[in-house]
């Protein structure tokens, strides 16, 4: 697993984190769609792997019509780098240390890639969710299905 791939997610989980406002002025309704739907379609087995993920978010973010997603995105990145990498010297420790500290050094940094993947897999299906209750309101007056009674 690839430190910088980790990061990816986690900057475009920042991103995605902004606020309301932020959000709206930088990525459009349609936008956050398209990347709602591109996560929630991709192989169950690549969604929590962040190397996967980091692979998926680059194509989306460099494919034609989301240049300012790809830059908002390398700022957010360059940001992480130097906060992230003192994070991930402390996890690894010093290379001096016993050595089955990588196995541990590996295994939060697995479970934190692992959380990381797992709150992109939430915000596109809650993104998702939003958009067709937007879209499709309930009618007043119709029935739910299950609660009709059926004459025989």
């Amino acid at each position: 697993m690839n430190k910088e791939h980790i990061l990816i997610c986690q900057a475009f989980g920042q991103m995605l984190e902004n606020s309301t406002t932020e959000l709206e002025e930088k990525l459009t309704t349609n936008t956050r769609v398209a990347i709602a739907r591109y996560f929630t379609q991709l192989p169950e087995e690549d969604r929590l792997n962040p190397s996967i993920m980091a692979i998926k978010i680059g194509h989306f973010c460099y494919s034609p019509g989301h240049e300012n997603l790809k830059k908002w995105l390398l700022r957010i990145y360059n940001r992480l780098g130097i906060d992230d990498i003192q994070k991930v010297v402390k996890k690894t420790g010093d290379p001096g240390e016993e050595a089955d500290a990588p196995t541990e050094t590996n295994r939060i940094l697995i479970n934190e890639a692992r959380d990381i993947c797992q709150y992109l897999q939430n915000w596109a299906t809650q993104q998702l969710n939003q958009t067709n209750q937007r879209n499709n309101p309930p009618v007043q007056g119709q029935s739910k299905p299950g609660n009709q009674n059926a004459a025989n």
